[in-house]
């Protein structure tokens, strides 16, 4: 009677155009008459279809008392086939965002079977991203190139154990004076002329002089986890530009911990240099907020010669700060 009862049923849904069906509609095609032992029979049937895939019951459908739901998803069987390879994977995965996402499933089945079968056995040592990625997709690049696959499965690299490498900054290490100021230089003239003048005085105020590259700086200032700082203070110092405001207001914002601050001493300096700034060369975004916050760190004079700036899109290299300039400050403080 059970097995007559269920394929009755899954005749039923087959045969059913809409991608829903109704307990109602279930009971008056079985012809099945309400009683408890009824519903229990029809509550073990409809479990069974839920389990192979047939059906699901839909997440706003009301349950009777016997636990039985008023409506169910019709789910197809090639819908229902992908899920079940889905449920099958490794259980230290989470598998909720490709049960409702089965399509983007299929077209990264390969990758995510790979991760399921290598996080399914013990994992042995601590490697770096790349190393791991070759590891399991022997593909070097793969694991960082898909890491929204990772966070999907609900994974992190810790999971994976491994972690990310960043490429070093170069740097000046004036080993004698550790609790000295941090400098951070956006070009690479003028990290040189800064950190020469830092060796050749024997500066007592500086411990590192790092070359930031530009934007690299942004991900390369992980490297300062290789120091031991005694809270030593960190200063940032660039071109006055949109861009090098961008810069150092993403590098403050980023590293907040550090309390990052502009290298007042160098950008007011370059400011009374030049009086007579020239125009921004290339198309460089202006993001007003993060000028806002930059002129906040100097006083009203210095605000208005860099709103000025701002304003007629003007711009300061950071190279008029030159050897001579650096000499004499760094042997007059």
């Amino acid at each position: 009677m059970k097995m007559e009862i269920k394929e009755q049923i899954i005749v039923l849904v087959k045969s059913k155009k809409s991608k829903t069906i109704n307990i109602k509609e279930i009971r008056e095609n079985l012809n099945l008459e309400y009683t408890p032992q009824n519903e229990k029979i029809l509550k073990n049937e409809i479990e069974k279809l839920v389990q192979e895939r047939y059906i699901e019951p839909q997440k706003t459908s009301k349950t009777n008392v016997e636990g039985i739901s008023e409506k169910y998803k019709i789910i197809k069987q090639d819908d229902a086939n992908i899920k079940q390879e889905i449920i099958n994977l490794s259980n230290k995965l989470k598998i909720d965002y490709y049960l409702k996402n089965t399509k983007e499933y299929q077209k990264d089945k390969e990758i995510i079977n790979s991760i399921s079968k290598f996080i399914s056995k013990p994992i042995e040592g601590v490697l770096t991203i790349n190393e791991r990625s070759y590891q399991i997709f022997q593909n070097e690049k793969l694991l960082k190139e898909r890491e929204d696959i990772i966070k999907k499965l609900g994974l992190t690299l810790q999971d994976l154990k491994c972690y990310e490498t960043y490429e070093p900054f170069f740097y000046y290490e004036n080993k004698e004076f550790s609790k000295g100021k941090i400098l951070i230089i956006e070009n690479k003239d003028t990290f040189w002329t800064i950190q020469n003048v830092v060796k050749t005085t024997k500066y007592k105020n500086i411990y590192l002089v790092i070359y930031g590259e530009g934007k690299k700086i942004l991900k390369s200032f992980e490297f300062i986890n290789n120091f031991k700082l005694e809270n030593n203070i960190i200063e940032y110092f660039g071109d006055i530009d949109y861009e090098g405001i961008n810069i150092y207001e993403q590098l403050k914002s980023k590293y907040s911990q550090y309390n990052i601050k502009a290298y007042k001493t160098g950008y007011q300096k370059i400011l009374d240099i030049e009086k007579n700034p020239n125009k921004i060369r290339a198309n460089q975004i202006c993001n007003l907020k993060n000028n806002e916050e930059f002129l906040k760190e100097f006083d009203k004079d210095y605000q208005k010669k860099l709103q000025y700036i701002f304003e007629n899109k003007l711009y300061i290299p950071q190279e008029v700060f030159n050897a001579s300039i650096a000499e004499k400050i760094m042997k007059g403080e």
